[in-house]
């Protein structure tokens, strides 16, 4: 059970695998992404982060949160499924929630993954609230997206598309 922010969170790493982890707010605190990646110390740079047959139920926030400000590449989301994520209030003012945010990673693959009543978007990639000097990349394909829903903030970025590709 989610009792943080994050269950896992990777900081200027490469060569990672994050697999099999079955991840469910029941303590009800969360409010960021269960799984973030960020490559935003200057100087350093993350690769080769996999993220695969993860399950992730009814969270507040995204299911993925990645976000690169110095060198970031090839970082592939495969086979999870993603029930209930992008709850938050609307006094938290986030719209981006969803199944997964990402910003300024180069080569990202989301694929083969299943996103079921999410709020907010089921992919979203570009600039929202955080401007990044790095410019992203990202495909997104062979995935099931079900009921995807409006998230609780309201405004341009508050969802129900399922893929919100924007550019970085």
């Amino acid at each position: 059970n989610m009792k943080a922010n994050n269950v896992i969170r990777t900081r200027s790493s490469s060569y990672i695998d994050v697999h099999d982890c079955d991840c469910t707010n029941g303590a009800g605190y969360d409010t960021g992404a269960v799984f973030q990646s960020e490559c935003i110390t200057p100087n350093r740079e993350s690769r080769h982060i996999r993220y695969f047959n993860n399950v992730i139920r009814i969270i507040k926030g995204s299911g993925w949160y990645v976000v690169a400000d110095q060198p970031a590449s090839d970082i592939e989301i495969f086979d999870n499924l993603i029930v209930g994520a992008g709850n938050l209030e609307a006094g938290i003012k986030i719209p981006i929630v969803g199944g997964g945010s990402f910003l300024g990673w180069e080569g990202v693959k989301f694929h083969h993954n299943t996103v079921v009543d999410c709020r907010g978007y089921g992919v979203v990639d570009g600039t929202f609230k955080y401007q990044t000097k790095q410019k992203g990349s990202i495909e997104v394909y062979n995935n099931i997206f079900v009921r995807t829903k409006k998230s609780y903030t309201c405004g341009i970025a508050s969802g129900t598309a399922i893929a919100h590709i924007s550019g970085s």
